[in-house]
């Protein structure tokens, strides 16, 4: 990221939570796993009652 100068400015984020190394290992397995697709309809989540089952299908909104 250093190569990204304006990250710098962004403010640091101290979670009250703390990390877990397995959770974050099986989330990495999990974002490994998907389509840049599958992320994308997830990060969208557009509301399932206004979609159709081939919507969910086509768009990638639903679970995997």
């Amino acid at each position: 990221m250093s190569g990204l100068p304006y990250f710098q400015d962004w403010p640091r984020i101290v979670s009250a939570i703390p990390r877990r190394p397995v959770i974050e290992e099986r989330v990495d397995s999990i974002l490994g796993q998907m389509t840049l697709e599958e992320k994308l309809g997830q990060m969208i989540q557009p509301e399932l009652g206004q979609l159709t089952a081939e919507d969910v299908t086509t768009f990638k909104s639903g679970p995997r």
